[in-house]
């Protein structure tokens, strides 16, 4: 969150970083298994005034390197069908993203919040849109008029 604020990196070589909870291997079964173990920490969680499940939005991101045998839509519409009432699928700007990264015969799964915010986490843009939000203050500060005393 720092590089955010700061717009500093603090990294030469490092473009993005891959948030993994938990791996398995790449296969429907393996894969449902392990998200549904991820998920139901997050999703299930009670309000503790109301006693009901509070509603989430959520996204799923998918990425596979290097594997033929997974297919993206069959991935996604098993893990999303883990995902129960009352939450809902919002792609632009959801609460928690279900992050799944395949590569070869591993799968990588977690669930993050603000993954679309922080750039799905390219500290590079991260860096970049920290150095744009400071040069705006710096100009508003810079254009406030000055009142004479």
């Amino acid at each position: 969150m720092r590089v955010k604020e700061t717009g500093v990196t603090g990294t030469r070589f490092i473009s993005r970083l891959l948030p993994i909870s938990n791996t398995c291997y790449s296969n429907l079964s393996d894969i449902e298994l392990l998200a549904t173990k991820l998920i139901d920490p997050v999703f299930c969680v009670k309000d503790p005034i109301t006693n009901e499940i509070a509603p989430l939005k959520f996204a799923i991101a998918f990425n596979s390197r290097l594997c033929s045998q997974i297919k993206k839509e069959e991935v996604i519409s098993r893990v999303a069908s883990l995902v129960k009432e009352p939450h809902t699928v919002d792609l632009t700007k959801p609460d928690v993203t279900i992050v799944i990264e395949i590569f070869k015969n591993i799968c990588g799964i977690s669930l993050v919040r603000d993954f679309h915010e922080l750039k799905k986490y390219n500290i590079q843009l991260v860096g970049q849109l920290g150095r744009e939000n400071l040069a705006s203050k710096a100009s508003q500060k810079d254009e406030a008029p000055i009142e004479n005393a």
